[in-house]
């Protein structure tokens, strides 16, 4: 991509734009697109997208079984074995497919911790001629790219998976636990404690707004009666018409989400969720997908897993730590 745009003038937006060592390396993504294309071992597909329509010129993909393939067309650049063996290993090392192809519990959630690009499935060579009990998980920058660029992260697949099941199950009981206080707090009733925050929120602002005013109007009585000189007043006058402007932007804000909270049917949804999942005695792509945003991956298989539903969560503690001076953690 630094090639295209500095020496070429394509420009292309990099990925990464503010670190120019990223720039000149080869994208894992054309790579990809190269090693799966048949093109290379004499075959041509067609159909394999179309526009929506002539006035809207956007570009859609058709599914793979509505292809037209036509093998063995032109002359091929690699052998049909060596392809399906590439093919293969492909599908060994990549963190979005398991071994029967079908998609893995962790594609597009699992992350290096410090370049934030995905994790890569490395699979050992046979051990005594019988294959590896375990596979690991590396990021992908440092196996694909440069050993400079980031480190191995390294963890293996067994380790990963019972890290990420405790942390879930863990997770899903915090949240029963602030269903269970948010209700007897209430006796039993559903309340969108999203909105009481919101309101409680705009309250304290509106509140530090009135007292930043009477602040301002007592500097200008201070500085008539010449308690305060011309210099001092217009200096203090200017700090509480900044206070006071601040406020009222912040007051805006949260006047918006209150009118946002109020038009939603229920903002407990998402403790739902969670509850779904109470009884979970395993993963599966289902539960990763409603919980979970992303699983950062450290070194010595250490994981920081970021949850769906953060701020509804934060907003739960804050609500039940307001009403009952409960403290609850979070897992992360």
């Amino acid at each position: 991509m630094g090639y295209r745009n500095k020496v070429l003038n394509q420009n292309f937006k990099l990925k990464r734009p503010n670190d120019e060592k990223f720039a000149y390396l080869w994208d894992p993504a054309t790579i990809l697109s190269i090693l799966k294309s048949q093109v290379y071992c004499g075959d041509v597909i067609q159909s394999k997208g179309k526009l929506i329509s002539y006035k809207v010129h956007k570009h859609i993909k058709n599914p793979k079984e509505e292809w037209v393939i036509v093998k063995n067309m032109h002359e091929p650049i690699i052998d049909r074995e060596t392809f399906e063996k590439v093919q293969k290993a492909l599908l060994d090392r990549d963190v979005k497919a398991n071994q029967d192809g079908t998609l893995s519990i962790y594609a597009g959630h699992l992350k290096c911790a410090d370049c934030k690009m995905s994790m890569t499935k490395r699979v050992g060579s046979k051990y005594k001629g019988k294959p590896r009990p375990h596979y690991h998980y590396a990021c992908s920058t440092y196996c694909r790219k440069s050993k400079d660029l980031c480190t191995k992260h390294l963890i293996r697949d067994d380790i990963l998976y019972e890290a990420i099941l405790k942390a879930v199950k863990l997770q899903i009981s915090l949240v029963i636990d602030i269903d269970t206080v948010i209700k007897e707090t209430t006796n039993t009733k559903q309340v969108d404690f999203r909105k009481e925050s919101l309101k409680n929120s705009i309250k304290k602002q509106e509140i530090e707004y009135e007292k930043q005013r009477k602040l301002k109007k007592s500097c200008y009585e201070d500085w008539k009666l010449g308690v305060i000189d011309e210099t001092d007043y217009y200096e203090y006058n200017q700090s509480y018409v900044n206070k006071m402007k601040k406020l009222e932007e912040q007051i805006l804000y949260l006047k918006e989400e209150l009118m946002e909270c109020e038009s939603l049917k229920s903002n407990n949804e998402w403790i739902e969720k969670f509850k779904k999942y109470e009884n979970i005695t395993e993963l599966s792509r289902n539960i990763i997908d409603d919980l979970i945003d992303n699983i950062y991956v450290h070194e010595d298989n250490k994981i920081t897993i970021k949850f769906n539903y953060e701020d509804e969560y934060k907003t739960a503690i804050e609500y039940v730590k307001a009403n009952n001076g409960i403290e609850i953690s979070s897992v992360g």
